[in-house]
């Protein structure tokens, strides 16, 4: 577990690239009604003869996956923010996201060229001699390292939604984990992402307040059904709680805590961030 920022700098020096990813088939990525007859490096739904009809982004920043630390960073920092991205179907680019600020993207009434896929596409090198050779497009959203929600809403490549089943598996796609991902059809309100920080904030300090959530088990004489209460009066006011939240908020957090301690840290931020994000979890802040 990562306690802290200073811990997550000694480690940066020790990033390793992905390993082991699963990588997905033509057939997962395009239907046989999409898929471009003779040009395996098509995705359905680009129209080559519009390439020009975006600009490129002014940036490009690029996020790898860290394998060891099941963290995403973004020039040796944690990511964090709202992008669009784009990947290259190339299997040695696995763990790889070439990415455009989101507030660098313009609409059609500012009389420019809209900043979108299709240009961060070009600037990525991933459209080459009229063939696009991009393996998946969306938005995404990061917070402290963690993918807290991923999309295909991408309407230039059109890329495929996962089924409702696949996303409750432990799975991903370049490190993007299933369980986090959005389709474009039901994306509803952006994420509020201030929303999720407390969470994020919280999940740095996660092995800390495990060891008050074994206090209170032992107080509660090892019966779930009273843990969390046990472990909310141990923690009420303490550090380890944001103080942007208000005790409410905090509460319904511990209690989660308490009830996916058995989780790994990446799966526990994924389903945690996803149950903000989606208002399973309401976390208020104080005015």
């Amino acid at each position: 577990m990562i306690g802290n920022r200073a811990t997550v700098s000694l480690l940066k020096a020790n990033q390793k690239p992905i390993q082991r990813n699963e990588y997905p088939s033509n057939d997962e990525l395009e239907s046989a009604s999409n898929k471009v007859e003779g040009d395996d490096n098509r995705t359905p739904g680009l129209a080559l003869a519009k390439s020009d009809a975006q600009s490129e982004p002014e940036s490009m920043p690029v996020a790898k996956y860290n394998e060891e630390l099941k963290r995403w960073f973004i020039d040796g920092e944690l990511a964090t923010g709202t992008f669009l991205f784009v990947t290259k179907r190339d299997k040695s680019d696995l763990g790889t996201l070439y990415l455009a600020k989101d507030s660098e993207v313009k609409g059609k009434h500012d009389n420019v060229k809209p900043v979108g896929h299709m240009g961060l596409a070009r600037r990525a090198g991933a459209v080459e001699e009229n063939k696009e050779v991009v393996g998946y497009a969306g938005n995404i959203v990061f917070t402290e390292g963690y993918v807290a929600r991923w999309t295909n809403d991408s309407g230039h490549f059109t890329p495929p939604g996962l089924k409702q089943e696949s996303t409750q598996k432990d799975k991903s796609y370049w490190g993007l984990p299933y369980k986090a991902f959005k389709d474009f059809k039901t994306l509803g309100d952006p994420p509020d992402t201030s929303l999720v920080k407390p969470f994020a904030e919280m999940m740095q300090k996660r092995e800390e307040i495990n060891q008050v959530i074994e206090e209170a088990k032992e107080e509660a004489n090892h019966n779930e059904k009273f843990i969390a209460g046990k472990a909310v009066k141990k923690l009420k006011g303490g550090s380890l709680i944001p103080e942007s939240l208000t005790q409410g908020s905090a509460k319904r957090l511990i209690e989660f805590f308490v009830e996916k301690r058995a989780l790994s840290d990446e799966e526990f931020a994924v389903e945690g961030m996803r149950k903000v994000i989606n208002k399973q979890i309401i976390v208020l802040k104080d005015s």
